[in-house]
Formats: structure tokens, C-alpha cells, sequence
């Protein structure tokens, strides 16, 4: 049953992305900046590690959200990551209209489902 959830999700690419994801930026202020800016999302709390170049960020709306992290803790994959956030009232997409997609500052494609 889960596979049924997952094809009605409003997100297309990807499931809905929580907090526990970690998304890595080159440059935590100008992302920060970003998914306030084009996604509505607000930071929760910041976390500095004991080396000054590390540091999280995790921010949230709807209960959907991300972790930024950037320093010395740096993706180890190079192929670039795909987020959803899906805002209130977001609707099926089986029922037509496209998602937004757009692209942060590092690289990761970030899906916007269409709100009715």
C-alpha cells in the first residue's frame, strides 16, 4: 500500500522532503537566503559544530523542510539531489497542473507542487 501513498503524493520526483534530509551548500548564508526567498521556508535552529567551518541549518514550513549543512562535512556524492516541498493545499498531480522546479545555488533540483 505504501507504493498507492507515495503515487498520490503532490510531489512528483521525489517524496516530500522533512527536516532529516540534509541538503549540502557551498555557502550556508546565500542558501539560507534562498529557501527563504523561493521556497517560504524559515529557520528552526542553527547548529555550529566544534570546528568553526561546520555548521546546519534546519528550516521548515508545513512540517516539510531540510538540513542545510555546509564546511568541512562536504557531499560525497556528486550527482545532485532532489527535494520536494510541498505547501498547504498542494493538490494531486494526476489532476494536471505541472510542479515548479527550480534549481538552488548548489545544484539541487527543487520541486514545488502547484497549490489549488
Amino acid at each position: 500500500m505504501k507504493s498507492a501513498e507515495a503515487e498520490l503524493s503532490p510531489c512528483n520526483s521525489v517524496a516530500p522532503t522533512t527536516r532529516d534530509v540534509v541538503v549540502y551548500v557551498s555557502d550556508m548564508r546565500r542558501s539560507v537566503n534562498w529557501y527563504r526567498d523561493n521556497v517560504g521556508l524559515s529557520e528552526v535552529f542553527i547548529l555550529r559544530s566544534i570546528e568553526r567551518d561546520s555548521r546546519a541549518v534546519v528550516m521548515e514550513k508545513d512540517s516539510n523542510g531540510v538540513t542545510l549543512v555546509s564546511g568541512k562535512e562536504k557531499q560525497p556524492v556528486l550527482d545532485p539531489q532532489r527535494v520536494c516541498f510541498p505547501q498547504k493545499g498542494a493538490h494531486d498531480p494526476t489532476r494536471g497542473s505541472s510542479p515548479i522546479y527550480l534549481i538552488d545555488p548548489d545544484g539541487t533540483q527543487v520541486e514545488l507542487p502547484i497549490s489549488q
